[in-house]
C-alpha cells in the first residue's frame, strides 16, 4: 500500500499467536531475564503466580503477525518511531492473542514523494482483555516515489 491508499479509521485483524511455556522462559533467557520471565519458583512467588511473557515478546511476536500479512510491504521505506507502548495485563502461557492495526493519522509531507502514517496495534488476549497497545510512525511511499 502506498500512502495516498491508507484511510485513517482502517483497521486489519492479525492472525492470533501464543505461547508455550518453554517459548516464554528461552526468550525471556535470551532477552528479558527477569524472574517472571524465566524462573517458575521465583515466578510462583510474585503477584502473577506464574511464568509471564516478556512484554517485549508480546509486543514483537504480535508485530511479526502483523509484517507477516504483508499490507504494508509495497510502500513502507522504514518505521520511524514507537510513540508509546502501553502493557496492561500479564500474557501467559497459552494465552490466545489477537490484534488489530489501526490506521490513525497520515501525515502528508507536502513537496516529499513520501508520507507519514500512524498506526495502533491493539493486542487482547482470549477473554477479549487489551493486554498491550502499541502506537508506531512510518515513513509510507507515495505512489509518485522516485519519480
Amino acid at each position: 500500500m502506498y500512502f495516498e491508499d491508507y484511510e485513517v479509521g482502517q483497521t486489519y485483524e492479525v492472525p492470533p499467536i501464543s505461547f508455550t511455556k518453554e517459548e516464554i522462559i528461552d526468550f525471556g533467557n535470551k532477552y528479558d531475564p527477569r524472574p517472571i520471565h524465566i524462573d517458575e519458583e521465583e515466578a510462583k512467588k510474585s503477584q502473577f503466580g506464574d511464568i509471564i511473557a516478556s512484554g517485549f515478546q508480546t509486543m514483537i511476536a504480535t508485530w511479526a503477525q502483523w509484517v507477516k500479512m504483508g499490507v504494508d510491504m509495497e510502500g513502507l521505506i522504514a518505521g520511524m518511531s514507537i510513540d508509546k507502548n502501553i502493557w496492561y495485563k500479564p500474557v501467559y502461557a497459552d494465552d490466545l492473542l489477537t490484534g488489530k492495526i489501526t490506521i490513525l493519522e497520515k501525515i502528508d509531507r507536502e513537496g516529499k514523494d513520501t508520507g507519514m502514517v500512524k498506526n495502533t496495534l491493539q493486542v487482547v488476549n482470549q477473554d477479549g482483555v487489551v493486554v498491550l497497545d502499541l502506537f508506531t510512525t512510518a515513513l509510507i511511499k507515495k505512489k509518485s516515489y522516485g519519480k
